[in-house]
């Protein structure tokens, strides 16, 4: 696809299966003037290991270019997401200790990340104790929404640019 080549790599002994030979033990020999019947023991096992060579394939420069700039991406967006995730957090905190917006801090803190509930709120309704907001669905419901949202256009953005290697399984640390 897009004219990637890879190039086969054969690597000497990478994988060893064991191999069972089977060797007859010596028989004795006897000076029997008719043909006589012996009884020889059973063959004795030896477990032997062989080595296979493994065929591996290299990626090109263009495909270690190209899952670069996707682990970059990603990076990207998951930086913009725990940038909102945590105005939204320190937004909860304020409001559950009901935190008064004359200060400068709460004042910011609600400003910036008011953008990012305002899809939210009316949603659900907010649970109050004695005429006081404790607790602002809308906030939780954002957090869940926008990892959902990062999670599927880090995964999008993963198998677009990651080029396909048969066996090949990403882990990223």
């Amino acid at each position: 696809m897009f004219g990637i080549r890879r190039q086969p790599v054969v690597t000497q002994p990478v994988v060893e299966k064991p191999v069972q030979v089977i060797t007859p033990e010596p028989q004795p020999v006897v000076n029997v003037p008719a043909p006589a019947v012996v009884n020889a023991p059973a063959p004795a096992v030896v477990n032997q290991t062989v080595a296979t060579p493994v065929v591996t394939t290299v990626p090109s420069r263009w495909d270690q270019f190209r899952e670069a700039v996707s682990r970059r991406i990603q990076d990207i967006v998951i930086f913009i997401f725990s940038i909102a995730a945590l105005l939204i957090v320190v937004r909860f905190a304020l409001l559950a200790l009901n935190a008064g917006t004359s200060s400068a801090f709460a004042g910011y803190m609600m400003a910036w990340s008011d953008p990012l509930v305002a899809p939210f709120k009316g949603l659900f309704s907010n649970p109050t104790v004695a005429g006081f907001t404790t607790f602002e669905v809308a906030d939780v419901v954002a957090l869940l929404v926008y990892a959902i949202v990062t999670s599927i256009v880090c995964r999008i953005v993963s198998l677009l640019l990651t080029p396909y290697v048969p066996g090949r399984r990403i882990v990223r640390p």
